[in-house]
């Protein structure tokens, strides 16, 4: 299989292809194609390939969160931050996930509704760790991490 970046560029590219690319490469390193963009770009509004463009737009949309809340790369990532913030006591656990994650503490409502949302999952069949998971993922989702400079 190729890799992205190997071959050629041009005539020989295929539409359905370019759209169809996955790299854990950041989004600078992949092909464009002018008019053609891989499906994530294209959600995350990328700036038109044939125009100079010094800065990129900040939006959020429901499919870019969609998105986010089913790939799995971001819940890879979410088992990860999990696994961090579990060395902490629980008490903790809510305030160093806000840091890890946004660099910053929560603020008394947003501390309220992580512990209402770990709760609410009580009744659910999932362990503290599937619970913890699903928190750090709802922070990975947030507009406030995806637009973080």
């Amino acid at each position: 299989m190729r890799e992205v970046g190997e071959g050629n560029v041009g005539q020989n590219v295929f539409e359905p292809v370019i759209r169809a690319i996955e790299s854990n490469h950041r989004s600078v390193y992949l092909p464009r194609v002018r008019g053609v963009l891989p499906e994530m770009l294209e959600l995350f509004d990328a700036p038109d390939a044939s125009l100079v463009s010094g800065a990129r737009e900040t939006t959020s949309s429901p499919l870019q969160s969609l998105y986010l809340m089913n790939n799995p790369f971001v819940h890879r990532q979410a088992s990860g931050l999990a696994k961090r913030v579990r060395q902490f006591p629980p008490s903790e656990r809510i305030k160093q996930a806000y840091m890890i994650a946004l660099g910053r503490n929560p603020t008394d409502q947003q501390e309220q509704h992580a512990v209402q949302f770990m709760n609410d999952l009580s009744d659910s069949r999932l362990t503290t760790e599937e619970k913890l998971v699903a928190y750090c993922q709802t922070l990975l989702c947030t507009t406030e991490f995806n637009t973080i400079d």
